[in-house]
């Protein structure tokens, strides 16, 4: 017959079990800074590109405690995510976009911009979903490191 012997240090239990609350915060919350970083980086590679102002500004901060916002920061960013009702554009400011993306210059690039404005005025603007589309394909991601935060906090508080 084995014997079995299991010693418990009581003076070392209750401090990890003390120390746990902060140590599981202070690593869950390193955890979800990274995972932020992660799913802003996913969102620029979604995002649609033309002069990549929309890509460029995508980041993440920190918000609070274990809080992160991964957010654009431009006014269009919303309209592209969302498409836009039908609303009145100056024509002249679509030219750059256009000769961008079509190749156009002149006079064909005007009438390409006034065409499109026209569009956009009658029909809106169609929806090019890239945030919630991130937020789909990292949510298993950032839930992952969420819980390898808690692990490690644990790991560290009876360490």
């Amino acid at each position: 017959m084995t014997n079995l012997r299991i010693t418990v240090d009581l003076k070392s239990a209750k401090r990890g079990l003390r120390a746990l609350p902060d140590a599981v915060v202070r690593n869950v919350d390193r955890k979800l800074e990274r995972g932020a970083a992660e799913v802003a980086r996913e969102a620029k590679v979604r995002a649609p590109k033309a002069f990549s102002n929309l890509t460029n500004s995508i980041m993440s901060d920190r918000i609070g405690v274990m809080r992160y916002r991964v957010q654009e920061n431009v006014r269009h960013g919303h309209p592209v995510e969302f498409g836009s009702r039908p609303h009145g554009v100056d024509s002249t400011k679509l030219i750059p976009w256009v000769e961008l993306v079509t190749g156009a210059r002149g006079k064909e690039a005007r009438d390409k911009a006034f065409l499109i404005a026209r569009s956009i005025a009658m029909r809106g603007t169609k929806a090019q979903p890239y945030m919630g589309p991130t937020a789909d394909v990292m949510g298993g991601r950032v839930n992952e490191l969420a819980l390898e935060g808690v692990r490690d906090g644990v790991r560290e508080a009876f360490a």
